[in-house]
């Protein structure tokens, strides 16, 4: 299933909150009850393509495995409440300064526990949205739609966000590693070199092959 969306907010702000997978644990509490405000264990290694991400929770067997791809996607499965497990990739794209356009690619592998067959590629569109206006649901957390939480989080930041007054803490590492990949690659690019992610040698342009974990069962417990 394909589809697009867009969101009013800087593309950076779309980009680190692929970088940032500590804050699924309250965000996405509704929708992740086995984690919910359970301190996360987190391990993030810089790959070729951007970085991996492993998060484990206590209580959970199997680790959250997320790969967000330079400078702004992101890949990796999700199993919410009510939901079929899927498979997932964002690529999100700069519409202008204060607005970004985002793509999705979703495949549910499995629908009720069983493998599903070949089916044709469903197309859903692109979605228009408001500034400030979402969907509400009783959650018992945000009252949230789960698919307006991120955009809610990164909106309510404004369009274009005031970093020098963050205070960046342990958990944030993914998105200062995401920060220095930026900054490295455009003094690459300033000095006639290639940034993040540029491949020119064909025998090196192989497929990327991502490893992802999320317990389904667990998840839907």
């Amino acid at each position: 299933m394909v589809g697009g969306g867009e969101e009013f907010c800087n593309w950076l702000q779309r980009a680190e909150n692929s970088a940032d997978g500590a804050h699924s644990i309250a965000l996405h509490a509704a929708g992740y009850p086995n984690m919910a405000m359970k301190r996360p264990t987190i391990r993030w290694e810089e790959t070729r393509f951007g970085i991996k991400e492993t998060t484990w929770v206590e209580g959970v067997s199997k680790p959250r495995i997320s790969h967000f791809v330079f400078p702004s996607h992101v890949r990796h499965s999700a199993a919410r409440v009510g939901e079929n497990p899927r498979q997932v990739i964002r690529f999100r794209v700069p519409t202008d300064d204060f607005k970004t356009t985002t793509y999705w690619i979703d495949f549910y592998p499995h629908k009720e526990g069983k493998p599903t067959q070949p089916l044709p590629l469903k197309t859903q569109g692109f979605k228009k949205s408001e500034p400030g206006v979402y969907k509400r649901v009783q959650d018992s957390w945000w009252n949230l739609y789960t698919h307006e939480q991120d955009r809610v989080a990164q909106e309510s930041q404004g369009v274009i966000a005031d970093r020098t007054r963050e205070h960046l803490a342990s958990s944030d590492q993914g998105i200062i590693m995401l920060r220095r990949m930026i900054k490295e690659s455009i003094d690459a690019v300033r000095q006639g070199r290639d940034p993040v992610g540029v491949i020119r040698d064909p025998a090196e342009n192989a497929t990327i092959t991502f490893d992802s974990s999320r317990d389904a069962v667990e998840a839907l417990a």
